[in-house]
C-alpha cells in the first residue's frame, strides 16, 4: 500500500487545479486514440442539476503533489511507480522522461519471473504507467522497452502455459484478483493487439477477447449479487485499482463504462459504511493489520480522496494515486450527500439514525445434507465448468457441491504444488484414489472447519447515527471456522472501534502488531450474531472441538476489542463495561466475566496503546455479548445511560452443560432503547415482540436505493443528486459529478 507515514496537504499548483477542474466537468474526451469510456456517463434530467462540484478535483491534485514530493530513494519498486504516475498525471502537458530506471523495477522483475503470488498488483500499477506516460513515450528508451516486455510476457490466467521446472504460486481466483487479472488481460491486449505474448504464444488481439466476456461477466454478478468481499478494507482497495484502470484505459466504450460502474458500486458501499473516515462496516475478509485502526484500513487514502469524511490525515501517498489521476472517470455528487446523511437525530425515545439492509453473494450451505444433482442459487449449476470462477471467487472452493469440479480443476492444472493450496495437499491422494460420491462425503463431514474462506451470501445491517456506527453480518455461518470474516463492529471514531472474537491464537510478546496473526484476524469459530438498529447480539458456540481444528487448536475464551487509549472514559460494572467517547457511548456485556488483560509495551507490540484495549471473558469459547450504543442527546449524563442499560440484567440461558464448548444459548433483554429484545442460537432475533428478518434482504434497502437482488439497474438518490446506471445495455448518468 505505499509508505504508512502521515503528510499534509501539499500546495496546489494552480494550473494542475484547473486541469483537473476541467476534465471533471468534460464528457471525458482525451487527445489520444482511447475510446469515450467512461464519457459514455451524461447528465440526468434533474432540474436541479448544474455546474456543483465538491472539491474532489483540488483534494486529487492536492495528492498528486504531494505524492511528487515524496522521497522514493529508499521505496520499494511499486511505490516507486506510482511516483511516477503520480509525477505523469501532476504534469499532462509534459515531454520530459520521468525518472525511473530499469534498476528501480528489478524486485517487480524478479516476481513476476518467480511467478509469485500479487504480482498482478505490480503490473496494475506498471499498466497505468504505461497509458500515463503516453504509451511509453514518456519513459527512458530502457524502460519502455523493459515495462512493454514485462506486459508482454506477464501470465493472465491459470490456464495459460507454465514454464518447466516452475511453479506458478499467484491466487487468481479470489474476487479481486479476477478482476484484476480481467482488466490487465483486457487492456494489454488491446494496447498490443499485434503484438505476440511470449507466455501464451498468441496475439494481444485473442487476449482481448479471451478477457472481455469475464470483465463483462464480474461487472454483471456484482451487480445482481453483490461482494463476496463484502466492505472488505482491504479488497476493495484492489477491485477500484482494476475498474478504475478500465473505465480510464479502455478503447471500448462499453467496457469503459462497465469500469465506471462498477467503481460506483464499490464507492457507493463506501459511502453508505463509513462514519467520519471509518469504513466500520461488517467485512467479507479483512486482516489486524487493516481492522484495528481505520487509520490503517488500505480505503482510508480513497476514502478520505472521494468522501472528504475524516479530519485525519492522508496514510499514504500513493494508495490513492491511481483515483486521484483519473481524467475520464469522476466520482458522482450523490457519494458526498450519502456520507453526510446520518439520518435523525437521537431523542430520549428513539436512538435515531439511518438503516442500510444489503445482500451479496449466493448461498452455499456445505452443512447440508449431500444430495444427488444439488441445484445452484439463480440457475447456476454447481458442476458447469463455466460457473467454476463464480464459486472460487465466493472462496467456495471446498463445500460438497463444488469440491468434485474444485480438485478435477486442481488436478489438471497441477494446482496441488502451489503454496496457496497447501492446505489441501494432505487430500490430494484421496481425492485422486476415491470415487466423486466419497470425496463429497469427506467434505461435508469437515464442513465446520474446511470452508474457512467461504463466503456465501450474507446480509448485513448498518446503523449510523450522528455520532456512532454499528455493522452487522446477519445470521452468518454461525460456529463455523473463519479465515478473515469480521462479523461486527461499533465505530465511534476510526480509532475507537469495538467488535468481538473467538481467537485461534494469542498474542504473542515480539509479533509485529501489523502481521496478521490469528489474534485477532478471523474468527476460530464464527457466533451467530444479529443487529436491530443501535443493539447487537453474537452468541459464540464452536461446531468443533479444538483437538478436531484442521488448522490448529483454537483458544478457550472469546474476547473484546476496545482500545481505551481512544476513548474519553472506561467503567467496569460487573459484566458491563461501558465506554464514551465525547457525547457518544457504548455498553458491553458479556455473560462470561470479563477481564482486561494487559501487555508490556517493552516487549509486546500495541500499536502505541499503553492502556488494555483487550477484554478476554475465559471460561470457554462459547460465549454471548451484547452491545448498545446511546448518545448524551438520548440519556443525558454517562452515568445515566449506564443505569439505564443496567437496569435490566440479560437473560441468558445455556442450551445444556455451558462447560461443554458446543454449548450455545438463548437471550433476553430489555435494551433501555429498543424495548424487549429475545435472541438465541435457534430463535429469531425479535423487537418489542416483533420478529426481525435477518435474512431475504434486496441487494441495497436504503435511504438512498431501493434495489432488488438480482437487478442490473440501479437508481441512487440523496437530497438533489441522482446516479442511474445499468449494466446490461451499459449506461451511466449522474446529476453531477464530483
Amino acid at each position: 500500500m505505499g509508505m504508512r507515514s502521515r503528510f499534509v496537504r501539499a500546495t496546489v499548483p494552480s494550473l494542475l487545479v484547473a486541469a483537473l477542474l476541467a476534465a471533471s466537468c468534460t464528457s471525458g474526451d482525451s487527445s489520444d486514440d482511447r475510446g469515450d469510456g467512461a464519457g459514455t456517463t451524461a447528465p440526468t434530467d434533474d432540474a436541479d442539476a448544474g455546474p456543483r462540484t465538491s472539491g474532489f478535483a483540488a483534494r486529487a491534485s492536492d495528492y498528486l503533489a504531494t505524492a511528487v514530493d515524496a522521497d522514493v530513494s529508499n521505496s520499494g519498486d511499486r511505490d516507486k511507480v506510482w511516483h511516477a504516475v503520480a509525477e505523469l498525471a501532476a504534469d499532462p502537458g509534459g515531454d520530459a522522461p520521468v525518472d525511473l530506471a530499469v534498476a528501480d523495477l528489478d524486485t517487480i522483475t524478479q516476481r513476476i519471473a518467480d511467478f509469485e503470488d500479487t504480482t498482478d498488483f505490480d503490473l496494475i500499477a506498471l499498466v497505468n504507467l504505461w497509458f500515463r506516460s503516453d504509451h511509453g513515450k514518456r519513459l527512458a528508451d530502457d524502460t519502455r522497452d523493459h515495462v512493454r516486455q514485462l506486459i508482454l510476457g506477464f501470465k493472465y490466467w491459470y490456464d495459460e502455459p507454465q514454464p518447466e521446472g516452475t511453479i506458478d504460486q499467484r491466487w487468481y481466483w479470489s474476487e479481486n484478483h479476477q478482476i484484476l487479472y480481467h482488466v490487465l488481460e483486457l487492456l494489454a491486449g488491446e494496447e498490443f493487439a499485434e503484438e505476440t505474448f511470449t507466455n501464451s504464444g498468441t496475439t494481444g488481439a485473442e487476449h482481448a477477447a479471451h478477457a472481455e466476456p469475464l470483465v463483462r461477466r464480474w461487472v454483471t454478478e456484482r451487480a445482481k449479487y453483490g461482494f463476496s468481499e463484502w466492505y472488505s478494507n482491504v479488497y476493495y482497495q484492489e477491485d477500484l485499482e482494476a475498474v478504475v484502470a478500465l473505465a480510464e484505459f479502455s478503447t471500448d466504450d462499453e467496457l469503459a463504462t462497465l469500469g465506471a460502474i462498477a467503481t460506483d458500486m464499490v464507492l457507493y458501499d463506501l459511502a453508505s459504511h463509513t462514519f467520519r473516515g471509518a469504513f466500520g462496516a461488517t467485512h467479507g475478509r479483512s486482516y489486524k493489520k487493516d481492522k484495528m485502526t481505520a487509520l490503517d484500513e488500505d480505503t482510508w487514502d480513497v476514502s478520505k480522496l472521494v468522501l472528504d469524511d475524516a479530519a485525519e490525515p492522508y496514510r499514504s501517498e500513493f494508495g490513492a494515486v491511481f483515483l486521484a489521476s483519473a481524467t475520464r472517470y469522476r466520482p458522482p455528487a450523490v457519494l458526498g450527500e450519502i456520507v453526510a446523511d446520518d439520518g435523525d437525530r437521537p431523542t430520549a425515545d428513539d436512538p435515531g439514525g439511518i438503516v442500510e439492509r444489503a445482500r451479496h453473494s449466493l448461498p452455499i450451505d456445505p452443512l447440508a445434507p449431500v444430495t444427488p444433482d444439488p441445484a445452484g442459487p439463480d440457475g447456476l449449476a454447481f458442476d458447469d465448468h463455466d460457473n467454476l470462477m463464480l464459486w472460487w471467487g465466493m472462496g467456495a472452493l471446498t463445500p460438497w457441491q463444488t469440491v468434485v469440479e474444485s480438485t478435477a480443476e486442481m488436478t489438471k492444472y497441477n494446482l496441488w504444488a502451489s503454496e496457496l493450496f497447501s492446505p489441501f495437499k494432505p487430500f490430494e491422494p484421496i481425492v485422486k484414489a476415491s470415487p466423486p460420491e466419497t470425496v463429497r462425503n469427506l467434505a461435508q463431514s469437515l464442513a465446520p472447519q474446511l470452508n474457512i474462506g467461504l463466503l456465501s451470501e450474507v446480509n448485513t445491517y448498518t446503523w449510523r447515527s450522528d455520532g456512532t456506527m454499528l455493522s452487522t453480518a446477519q445470521d452468518y455461518r454461525k460456529g463455523q471456522a473463519s479465515q478473515q470474516h469480521h462479523i461486527w463492529q461499533a465505530t465511534l471514531s476510526p480509532d475507537a472501534q469495538v467488535f468481538t472474537t473467538h481467537p485461534r491464537t494469542p498474542t504473542e510478546a515480539g509479533t509485529p502488531w501489523h502481521e496478521n496473526t490469528d489474534d485477532w484476524t478471523g474468527n476460530a469459530s464464527m457466533p451467530r450474531s444479529a443487529q436491530v438498529r443501535n443493539v447487537n447480539i453474537s452468541i459464540y458456540a464452536p461446531l468443533f472441538a479444538s483437538e478436531d481444528v484442521l488448522q490448529g487448536s483454537y483458544q478457550p475464551y472469546t474476547h473484546a476489542y476496545l482500545p481505551q487509549d481512544h476513548f474519553d472514559e472506561v467503567v467496569g460494572d460487573g459484566n458491563w463495561t461501558f465506554a464514551r467517547l465525547g457525547d457518544a457511548y457504548l455498553a458491553l456485556y458479556s455473560w462470561r466475566a470479563p477481564e482486561w488483560k494487559s501487555y508490556d509495551p517493552a516487549t509486546t507490540d500495541t500499536n502505541g496503546m499503553t492502556e488494555p484495549f483487550e477484554l478476554v471473558a475465559a471460561g470457554g469459547p462459547n460465549n454471548v455479548w451484547i452491545t448498545e450504543l446511546g448518545s448524551k442527546r438520548a440519556y443525558g449524563s454517562f452515568g445515566e445511560f449506564r443505569t439505564a442499560v443496567a437496569a435490566d440484567a440479560p437473560r441468558v440461558t445455556p442450551l445444556g452443560d455451558p462447560a461443554v464448548y458446543s454449548t450455545a444459548f438463548d437471550v433476553a433483554w430489555t435494551s433501555p432503547s429498543l424495548g424487549p429484545l429475545t435472541f438465541g442460537w435457534d430463535r429469531p432475533l425479535t423487537a418489542g415482540g416483533e420478529d426481525v428478518p435477518l435474512a431475504g434482504y434486496p441487494r441495497i434497502d436504503s435511504p438512498w436505493a431501493q434495489v432488488e437482488f438480482g437487478s442490473t439497474d440501479y437508481v441512487v438518490k440523496s437530497g438533489r443528486e441522482t446516479l442511474r446506471f445499468d449494466v446490461t445495455a451499459p449506461s451511466r448518468e449522474s446529476s453531477a459529478e464530483q
